[in-house]
């Protein structure tokens, strides 16, 4: 006997599908397309992103029509967002606020990523971001600031934590007219919610796009009326970061540099140099005072955290270890400027310790929860004490007291590499805040300016300077590392500029661009993974997008005669201590990996189908595609053997983002313990069979780069079903992205493999 249905079931079936329909016809309109182009993208769009299907009957048409203008758009965003909040629901988010992975809002959400990593754990900031999306494209500091007018004695903080629906309400926590308040004004989900009347969108306030809907004052539906401060976006007058204009000149020409191949932004880099130093050299007439030019702007960056942390009363992704270190060769410094030389640098000095005095008493003091230990990691102690036994062996040769001059030298390396932490830092947080961008910025450009002034000595003919270049290694090892600890803040400096020009607040760094900077790591030695990639195929050159550059090697020779003043001796010590850091991070730099940094899409007509050819490989009968990056000298594995491989995962088909770094490949240099390695029976069924095939033909000691079309790979698109299996829940994440898709993202692996022993 069949299943009664109820009456009431088929007529709200009925009415479901109706309005659906009416939803979608109205949606086609608003894109201009016709009826059935609009369809076959609406597919596309709940095929990528699934779960906007049930949000579609609560959505204004127009806002339907925006998010299915490009699919593939949002997909790409959905795994960046995810990326960038590694612990949230992104599915929650999007419900809950579609609108976030548009043009308009999805600019605003890196500042807020920001914001929120400043003040809260990973953890914490992945649950708030699912609850009340809002924060992602609100300011943070208004939020928090409202929420202590309203609620004094409460630490605005905690109460987020606690209730993070507070964000969304007008006034936070006085719901009123138009604003995001309960019934009758209607939330997220709730009668006259999103698309519903007198909720966010909804009539009669309008929908996206609409008088009163999103974008325009209020958020919500109800009587129009003036917002709580906060609301419409960043405060421009607080933010000179915030607002420009697509058309505005700086933001053209990042585009464009950015739009240059790595070999021309290197010529571009170095002309603007060549450029910058010319500038100077015109301009300034006694170059010695460059010096005190690069101790005032190291004085106004210590300036600005200063600033930060009495207006905003926040410290997140401030390094106070660097302070500490900082500190600690000012104060050195300080000492010997009395009891050596007392100048204008002594004043300086003296300014710039105090405003460092302060960053570290709030740190360690009022705004200590707002401080994130967790990420600021680095041992001060393993950056000084190759500084102090650097300055032991080589130090100024002057008629001072032997100690006096051992302790100057100690204060030159130790600022070299004093904001080693902070790098370390950033590079964890993957995002920067805009004061601590201000403040390394002014960093790398202090270093620059010292640089500079080397290399104008050159180009006056400075009679004592090739004197010194003439009486050994180590003159020319002092401009070397003038030169080196400039471009290691290079690259964050012109995504500094970047930033600036694209009004986002923060800086977003590509992965492993700031460890790269800060460790120096030596280049992989297989041969393979040094061919030009002018000459290496398409996957090639998009796995080589992993390798971190070279390291600049050196040694220091016995010490000249000083030069002549005080802040030329300072300036000749300096490059030693950097490269005595860098061997303490050796360990590290052969761990580095540059994390989920986006890859260029592939192109051509190939893209998006399962099966890509690729000329620099060999295709073996079953569609398999390998070349061996080294060749194995051991024994061949014979079926049904144990194979130990260490492996690296990319997913080649959709924008080159790693999925497995297990014991962290540099380039297919491969590092890790015994017990970290992928163990398999040859043969078993247990790994995908490009695994098996690859292996079969490998020797030991051998490594493998293989391209895996979607019939050898993973059985039914499902890791858990064979190995090998991500180990991270970020890589997991990644790859069940891909392989989760119903056909609309090519899912083509890209797999380097080690063969470490067969038993």
């Amino acid at each position: 006997m069949g299943r009664v249905v109820s009456e009431q079931r088929v007529a709200l079936q009925f009415d479901t599908q109706l309005n659906q329909g009416l939803v979608r016809s109205a949606a086609a309109r608003e894109s201009g397309l016709d009826y059935d182009e609009f369809e076959a993208r609406l597919q596309r769009l709940f095929t990528l992103v699934p779960f906007l299907q049930e949000r579609m009957l609560r959505m204004q048409p127009k806002l339907l029509a925006a998010l299915a203008a490009e699919p593939e758009q949002l997909a790409q965003r959905l795994v960046e967002l995810k990326t960038l909040l590694p612990q949230a629901d992104v599915a929650a988010i999007v419900a809950q606020r579609p609108s976030l992975l548009l043009d308009g809002e999805w600019e605003r959400v890196p500042a807020g990523v920001a914001a929120l990593a400043a003040c809260y754990s990973e953890e914490e900031a992945g649950r708030l971001a699912s609850a009340e999306p809002l924060l992602l494209v609100e300011d943070l500091e208004h939020v928090l600031q409202e929420l202590g007018r309203l609620l004094p004695g409460q630490p605005p903080l905690q109460l987020l934590r606690q209730q993070p629906s507070l964000a969304s309400k007008q006034g936070y926590g006085q719901p009123g007219p138009g604003g995001f308040a309960p019934p009758p004004g209607g939330g997220f989900g709730a009668p006259g919610g999103f698309g519903a009347p007198g909720g966010f969108g909804g009539q009669p306030g309008g929908g996206f796009g609409q008088p009163g809907g999103f974008g325009q004052a209020p958020f919500a539906g109800g009587p129009q009326q003036q917002p709580p401060p906060y609301h419409g976006g960043r405060d421009k007058q607080d933010d000179r970061m915030g607002g420009k204009s697509k058309h505005d000149p700086v933001l053209v020409v990042s585009r464009w540099i950015k739009a240059r191949s790595p070999k021309e932004k290197l010529y571009l880099g170095i002309a603007g140099g060549v450029i910058a130093l010319l500038l100077l050299w015109f301009v300034v007439e006694d170059h010695d005072t460059l010096f005190i030019l690069s101790e005032s702007v190291h004085f106004l960056g210590i300036g600005v955290l200063a600033w930060k942390l009495i207006k905003k009363r926040a410290a997140g992704g401030l390094s106070l270890r660097t302070q500490e270190l900082t500190a600690a060769f000012l104060l050195v410094r300080l000492f010997c400027s009395f009891m050596m030389e007392y100048d204008i640098h002594t004043l300086l000095d003296a300014m710039t310790l105090a405003a460092t005095g302060w960053v570290i008493f709030s740190l360690r003091g009022p705004l200590k929860e707002s401080y994130q230990a967790d990420l600021d990691v680095t041992n001060p102690l393993l950056v000084a004490a190759p500084c102090l036994l650097m300055a032991i062996i080589a130090h100024p040769s002057t008629r001072h007291f032997i100690l006096f001059r051992i302790l100057w030298a100690f204060c030159v390396y130790l600022e070299a590499v004093s904001v080693l932490p902070q790098l370390r830092m950033m590079q964890k947080a993957k995002v920067v805040e805009k004061f601590t961008a201000h403040y390394v910025f002014a960093l790398g450009l202090s270093r620059f300016i010292s640089c500079a002034h080397w290399i104008l000595q050159i180009l006056d003919g400075d009679k004592y300077l090739w004197q010194a270049l003439g009486s050994g290694l180590w003159p020319i090892m002092v401009l070397v590392s003038e030169i080196v600890q400039t471009f290691i803040l290079a690259d964050f400096c012109f995504y500094y500029v970047k930033s600036y020009a694209e009004g986002t607040g923060v800086i977003h760094l590509p992965a492993g661009i700031v460890m790269l900077a800060a460790a120096q790591p030596q280049a992989a030695t297989a041969p393979a993974c040094r061919r030009p990639l002018s000459r290496a195929g398409r996957a090639s050159r998009i796995a080589a997008q992993h390798r971190d550059g070279s390291a600049a090697e050196a040694a220091a020779d016995a010490p000249v005669p000083a030069p002549q003043g005080r802040r030329q001796l300072l300036s000749a010590a300096a490059g030693a201590a950097l490269l005595a850091a860098s061997a303490l991070q050796a360990p590290d730099a052969q761990a580095v990996i540059k994390g989920y940094e986006p890859m260029p899409m592939l192109e051509g007509k190939d893209y998006g189908k399962s099966r890509m050819t690729f000329s620099d490989y060999v295709q073996s009968p079953s569609g398999l595609q390998y070349y061996d990056i080294r060749e194995g000298t051991g024994a061949t594995p014979q079926q049904g053997q144990t194979c130990v491989v260490d492996w690296a995962g990319v997913t080649i088909g959709y924008y080159g983002r790693p999925f497995e770094a297990r014991n962290k490949p540099k380039g297919s240099a491969f590092t890790g313990d015994d017990k970290d390695f992928f163990r398999f029976k040859l043969g078993d069924s247990s790994v995908i069979p490009a695994f098996n095939e690859a292996v079969a033909g490998m020797k030991v000691g051998g490594i493998r780069r293989i391209i895996v079309p979607v019939e050898l790979g993973y059985p039914d698109n499902d890791f858990n079903k064979a190995g090998p299996k991500p180990s991270t829940f970020s890589g997991q994440r990644a790859l069940g992205f891909v392989l989760g898709n119903k056909g609309m993202i090519d899912k083509t692996l890209l797999y380097d493999i080690e063969l470490k022993k067969v038993t």
